[in-house]
């Protein structure tokens, strides 16, 4: 990805070499709403590809200026079980995500050096943090994914939706949607990209929207899990743009420059990156060198700067095999790679994604101009009318409502800050900002049923909850983010008194354990199988279960929750129990 420079300033503007996507065009005309500069192989990719043609024809629909398509529902499938992301969650209280911070988002690169300038803090002592960001899914990107397992490593793909699963001959440089899923399944972060790579400071905000909040719609719809990461095509953005990627559930939107960045970012919508990795100069840049790359993290392990993002785009055993100059040989890779190995075991530097490196729960969206001729009707309109309208959290409408695919007699209306769904037998509520993410990542009504409240309050006012037909819920707190919780691990949750209880708020997803299943909460877990329901464990005796192997053990799995028995507490299960005194504290370990 390139950038122009005008004296100090980085401005994403125009580009004058080829990039991954072809040149850009000179005149044409277009309709209104359409900027005459956009990229031209985008436009033909729009106008001829036949691949996944429902999304790429509400995009041309939008690119042309024409009404505005919904974006496409998510999930297929039985609605009678829940359908969890591809993901492995460790059984241990996991920490939860800070807060984000709603920052004023600027539209020009002098406004954004500004705000980052003001926000710098003083140097402090800790790692580098270092991202590993791909762009573009290249073909060959998929000999990173064992490249980075290999050494602990796990990175961030940034994914142009539409480009994936291309017919052989339009985009064979591409990965396929089976090796995305196997980077993802590896641990590695899947981001946006949009969904066919157009200059977002060239398109109009109707464009901008469709493809951004596209891009992230149909990666959900293909099963991955909800992309809280998103670069910039050309790493070309505005004002309206950083919105717009906030607006869609994004926590953080990458440049191509200015970088290493704070941490936090100070514009998170627009955060820092080193330049892209080229192995020979162009007209406009430099090429970069293993030597370099290791000076942007040894800056940043001594600066106040801590956070690295180094992008990639091809990595290649020779130079041929790339498409264009940014490419870099795979023995300079894995040489950059091992060195940075080295940083991290020796503690000054560690590798995070870019979500992990931002954090954060997800953002509160913000209003996007909508046409003004739609206006919701009936029971979904009365609920918006009731929440506040266009003024309020849930923003302007997007489109009509309309069918909600597999779920027969249900309806439901998007709007820019979330949506609205209805049913006979549920009526309208809406749902929004991370419980939404969450629940689009977990299949929407078809897979996780249809909402049967509104985002509500939790009673000690630091949390908020949705429940979903099934005895099915999602609980939110700035500290802990989103998190599923149904079937009879949340009946135990509800039984012991929900978050007001010894458990407190979920700090995971049901999960798998061996043989069962599990939540991990701030006070302990609860875990469930088939011959023995589902119980809490925590405190000292959880701790001690752990030591033995959890499930796998010889105990095996509880059977009653803790207890209390003369002078302390008592889990019981499958093959023996675990006491605590409570004048000693000691805790003691009984099998058979």
């Amino acid at each position: 990805m390139k950038h122009t420079k005008r004296g100090s300033t980085h401005y994403r503007v125009g580009f004058t070499s080829r990039h991954r996507w072809g040149k850009r065009m000179s005149t044409a005309t277009f309709p209104e709403g359409f900027d005459s500069t956009y990229d031209n192989k985008s436009i033909h990719l729009l106008a001829h590809h036949s691949s996944r043609t429902r999304s790429k024809a509400a995009a041309f629909t939008v690119a042309l200026g024409l009404a505005f398509v919904a974006l496409p529902a998510v999930g297929v499938g039985a609605a009678t079980t829940p359908t969890p992301p591809n993901q492995t969650v460790a059984q241990a209280t996991v920490p939860g995500d800070a807060a984000a911070t709603a920052k004023t988002l600027p539209g020009d690169m002098a406004s954004v050096n500004q705000v980052r300038a003001a926000a710098v803090p003083a140097a402090a002592a800790g790692p580098a943090v270092v991202t590993l960001g791909f762009d573009d899914q290249r073909v060959s990107q998929a000999s990173v994914g064992p490249l980075l397992t290999a050494r602990g490593f796990r990175g961030t793909f940034y994914v142009i939706s539409q480009f994936i699963d291309e017919p052989v001959g339009a985009h064979p440089e591409s990965l396929t949607m089976a090796q995305l899923k196997s980077l993802e399944a590896a641990g590695n972060e899947i981001g946006g990209h949009t969904q066919t790579h157009p200059d977002l400071a060239l398109a109009s905000q109707t464009v901008q929207t469709a493809e951004i909040c596209g891009g992230r719609t149909d990666l959900i719809s293909d099963g991955f899990k909800a992309p809280v990461s998103f670069a910039y095509p050309y790493g070309s953005f505005n004002a309206s743009a950083e919105t717009v990627a906030n607006s869609c559930g994004f926590t953080n939107a990458r440049t191509v420059s200015d970088g290493p960045e704070s941490i936090p970012p100070a514009v998170p919508m627009a955060t820092a990156a080193m330049p892209s990795v080229q192995a020979v100069a162009n007209a406009t840049d430099p090429a970069v060198t293993v030597a370099q790359m290791e000076g942007w993290v040894t800056g940043a392990e001594s600066g106040n700067k801590k956070w690295v993002q180094v992008v990639w785009h091809d990595i290649v055993t020779q130079g041929s095999q790339a498409g264009d100059e940014y490419y870099q040989l795979t023995p300079d890779f894995t040489a950059f790679l091992d060195w940075l190995k080295g940083e991290a075991t020796a503690g000054r530097a560690v590798v995070k994604t870019a979500g992990e490196a931002v954090g954060g729960a997800a953002p509160i969206p913000a209003p996007i101009p909508a046409p003004t001729s739609i206006k919701p009707y009936g029971a979904i309109g009365a609920l918006w009318t009731a929440k506040g309208g266009s003024g309020a959290i849930l923003g302007l409408p997007l489109d009509n409502e309309s069918d909600v695919p597999g779920v027969a007699g249900a309806r439901v209306e998007d709007f820019t800050g979330g949506k609205i769904y209805w049913s006979g037998s549920t009526g309208a509520h809406e749902v929004h900002g991370a419980i939404l993410s969450k629940y689009l990542g977990w299949g929407g009504p078809v897979g996780y049923g249809l909402p049967v409240t509104d985002e509500t309050v939790t009673p000690d006012g630091v949390g908020r909850f949705n429940h979903f037909t099934a005895g099915r819920s999602i609980y939110w707190t700035p500290g802990t983010g989103a998190h599923t919780v149904y079937g009879a691990i949340r009946a135990e949750w509800q039984a012991i008194g929900w978050e007001l209880g010894v458990m407190g708020y979920p700090t995971s997803d049901e999960s798998d354990a061996v043989g069962g299943r599990y939540n991990n909460f701030q006070g302990g877990a609860i875990t469930w199988s088939v011959p023995t329901g589902a119980h809490e464990t925590h405190g000292a005796i959880r701790a001690t279960w752990a030591a033995t192997g959890f499930e796998s053990g010889p105990l095996g799995f509880p059977v009653t929750d803790e207890f209390a028995i003369p002078n302390g507490r008592q889990s019981t299960f499958q093959h023996g129990y675990i006491t605590w005194d409570s004048s000693t504290g000691a805790v003691k370990t009984v099998l058979g």
